[in-house]
């Protein structure tokens, strides 16, 4: 799944230049250098990573959806639908892992 999000997520900085670019460019790559951080900390992927991505990717989502109204470019339009597809798949498997974390995390204490 890394080999597709890291990309999609990562278009964003070209468009940094069009209407709210920036601000959807943050949204989209906020999470990795939390999730950086989280790789060395346990020393691989694990569900930890899920938890940036909770907190960068549901305002990211609704910002595309505020934005789809706007009259943005027709290639940052385009773009939007890939990056919204993409972060609302990777998402529900995200909150699928937060939830099990939280589980196991409660079950060891």
């Amino acid at each position: 799944m890394a080999g597709i999000l890291a990309p999609v997520n990562l278009v964003a900085l070209w468009f940094v230049s069009e209407l709210n670019g920036v601000l959807v460019a943050m949204l989209a790559v906020g999470d990795m250098v939390p999730n950086l951080f989280i790789l060395i900390w346990t020393r691989g992927f694990g569900p930890e990573m899920a938890i940036p991505h909770l907190i960068f990717w549901p305002p990211l989502l609704a910002l595309i959806l505020w934005l789809q109204g706007t009259g943005v470019g027709a290639h940052f339009a385009l773009y939007f639908w890939v990056l919204f597809a993409a972060d609302l798949v990777s998402g529900a498997f995200d909150l699928r892992e937060a939830v099990s974390l939280a589980a196991k995390r409660k079950r060891a204490k």
